[in-house]
């Protein structure tokens, strides 16, 4: 059973990192790795925000060739979603006066969730957002029909992401753990 998860990115500069994340989006210093065998430079540092949090280091002598490759393409799909209980607009103003980049437009999509995304010095896209809808349609983002019961759901629901390519035994899982997820809320 998995226990946390925690973004590592590979970055040119862990200070230049640190720096933006902290001073400019409000983020909190968690950890400093100071390596002091070739001078005095940071190698690692974790910042979070919450229950969110982002490790930062160098990459090794090794990783070298591949870093020089993948740190051009670092802002094609890869991206850190931040989620805010509350405060998104005025987080949204935040960024904007500190002079961030903000890349996408904050939106509601159709799952009832808010975001907008912004763009670190290094080419990653950070989106924060915010639920507005129920817990259970926006945990699952699945067409839930009222009033009809759950289980008589699940093989229409299956068969929807059966239809959207997903193997047979990964959206009866899927369903399955919806379903617990409305039983919870009362719907």
């Amino acid at each position: 059973m998995f226990k946390t998860s925690k973004t590592v990115v590979l970055v040119e500069s862990v200070e230049k990192a640190v720096k933006f994340y902290t001073e400019k989006l409000a983020f909190d210093l968690a950890e400093i790795l100071i390596d002091d065998t070739a001078g005095h430079y940071v190698r690692r540092a974790e910042v979070r925000k919450g229950r969110c949090h982002i490790v930062f280091r160098t990459p090794e002598v090794e990783e070298l060739a591949e870093f020089g490759m993948v740190k051009h393409c670092v802002g094609r799909g890869v991206a850190v979603r931040v989620e805010l209980n509350k405060g998104l607009d005025k987080y949204h103003d935040r960024c904007r006066k500190k002079g961030v980049p903000v890349v996408g437009p904050l939106r509601l999509d159709m799952t009832g969730v808010r975001s907008f995304t912004v763009k670190d010095p290094f080419g990653m896209r950070v989106i924060f957002a915010e639920e507005q809808t129920d817990k259970a349609k926006g945990a699952c983002g699945l067409p839930w029909q009222k009033g009809m019961k759950h289980e008589a759901q699940m093989e229409t629901l299956v068969d929807f992401l059966r239809g959207l390519g997903f193997l047979k035994r990964v959206s009866q899982k899927f369903v399955r753990s919806c379903i617990k997820i409305m039983k919870k809320v009362g719907k």
